[in-house]
């Protein structure tokens, strides 16, 4: 089995504020597990709050 990757774009929202995310996952060669996930959020604003909802403390 050769390695893979998925792409997956979602449009969110918290409040009043919209968010469009992205997931990137990479899965394994030999045990077809995810073993690498990256997530982008835009516009700058949706990473500020989720940065605040988030961040311990």
């Amino acid at each position: 089995m050769s390695a893979a990757n998925i792409v997956s774009g979602y449009p969110a929202g918290m409040g009043d504020i919209r968010i469009n995310g992205m997931d990137l996952l990479h899965f394994e060669d030999e045990t077809g597990r995810v073993d690498e996930l990256t997530v982008m959020v835009r516009p700058k604003s949706a990473v500020h709050a989720l940065g605040r909802r988030y961040s311990p403390g």
